[in-house]
């Protein structure tokens, strides 16, 4: 069957590529018995097997050849940086046994994991083992600065950013009344309170802000609740299988897209969404529309997509991956150390200063100078970057066709948030 890679990362829990600089967790830890010792130990934290091992080459390629870029530009601190690998798995008891042999060989970096259920199962573990995490596919975990003690960072946009994005598509679209069924949970708190105040903004008027349990057996009094004051608009925030339930709900009480629009976010979009709102007529989906992280910005330059088309690898959260490896490398730069607990202050400094750079060997030659550097990166421009996470975002639109296949809109329909 398949499934959306974007919803599954919400919920789930290359070797041999020839790079320089590219080494197993073993070798690592024959080199790197500690922290702080002087060479940055970076490690890959992707799926190799379980349900979303299909994403091992887009979320790992990318942090090899940063490696490569940053070794070829002579290493940080006078070294070369060593990367290790490890397997996420689909249970977080698979990850969490990586993150251990990751700690036992002196690893400073975690590149991921690609689950943000994963996240919150391995963040302990990486908090107490002092080291860095960045993850460029976590659109979505409740985490703040305070509960990783600042040694966490993610740079997909997050839940808030996704709701300012569909508030933006319907506002585009001029509905005036709009409401919004949201899923009990985190994701459907942040999403749903973003879309609201978005719409709220632009003049829309919010007339029913419904939440739903993503486990009951029906969601039908929730729907009529949403259809009651007779909205032109609904948004949907839920995943492919509730938020499928939920359409096929909003269709039998006569309110399909046909005859309203409909709206969801990227955990709403999959291959099998059609058939799972109805096998028997897939063509009921038609003109449902929704927002995703957008792989390749169109506002962004950056020469690391052309590096990723030449390797024919699918681009899901790639140069969001990349961004977070550049990003810790160059935090060890201006830090002067590989102490995560030095790094972490530096690794947003590097996001905020006056000196624009889109390469590792450029923003290192800045740094050496003494000058403060902005990262533009692969995957954002980083303009208002928080204390972990990005602070603004772009996002690809998306639809579904009458044969209730998947639809993306163009570089031209990309939207900018805030």
């Amino acid at each position: 069957m398949h499934r959306n890679p974007l919803r599954t990362l919400a919920v789930a829990a290359v070797v041999g590529c020839g790079l320089s600089g590219v080494a197993s967790v073993a070798d690592a830890s024959a080199r790197r018995p500690s922290s702080g010792d002087g060479t940055l130990a970076i490690a890959s934290l992707a799926p190799e097997t379980g349900a979303l091992q299909s994403l091992r080459e887009s979320l790992r390629l990318p942090v090899e050849l940063a490696v490569s870029e940053i070794n070829a530009a002579g290493g940080v601190n006078g070294a070369a940086v060593s990367l290790g690998t490890g397997d996420e798995g689909s249970a977080v008891a698979t990850a969490r046994a990586t993150v251990s042999a990751f700690a036992d060989a002196g690893v400073d970096v975690v590149i991921g994991p690609a689950s943000p259920a994963t996240v919150l199962g391995v963040l302990g573990d990486v908090r107490k083992a002092r080291m860095l995490m960045c993850s460029g596919s976590d659109t979505l975990a409740p985490v703040t600065a305070r509960s990783s003690k600042g040694l966490y960072f993610r740079t997909a946009p997050g839940p808030r950013l996704q709701g300012l994005a569909l508030a933006a598509l319907v506002r585009a679209d001029d509905h005036k009344r709009v409401a919004i069924l949201r899923r009990n949970d985190f994701f459907g708190d942040d999403v749903g309170a973003a879309a609201r105040r978005g719409l709220r903004k632009g003049d829309v008027k919010v007339v029913a802000d419904i939440v739903y349990d993503p486990d009951a057996g029906s969601v039908n009094k929730k729907v009529r609740a949403a259809l009651q004051p007779k909205p032109k608009a609904v948004v949907v925030v839920g995943f492919d299988d509730d938020g499928a339930r939920v359409v096929a709900s909003l269709i039998a009480q006569g309110a399909g897209p046909d005859t309203i629009a409909i709206y969801g976010p990227d955990t709403m979009q999959s291959l099998d969404f059609a058939a799972a709102v109805d096998p028997t007529d897939q063509a009921h989906v038609a003109g449902i529309k929704g927002v995703a992280p957008a792989p390749a910005p169109g506002n962004v330059t950056s020469p690391f997509h052309a590096a990723l088309v030449n390797r024919g690898t699918a681009p899901i959260f790639s140069s969001h991956s990349y961004d977070c490896t550049i990003l810790a490398a160059l935090a060890s730069v201006k830090a002067k150390s590989d102490d995560p607990d030095a790094m972490k202050a530096a690794f947003v400094k590097n996001l905020k200063g006056k000196s624009d750079c889109n390469t590792f060997a450029t923003c290192k030659a800045l740094l050496d100078q003494g000058l403060s550097i902005h990262w533009r990166g692969a995957s954002s421009d980083f303009d208002g970057f928080s204390d972990f996470e990005p602070g603004s975002g772009t996002f690809d639109t998306w639809s579904y066709d009458a044969t209730g296949q998947l639809v993306a809109g163009d570089a031209t329909s990309q939207i900018e948030v805030p």
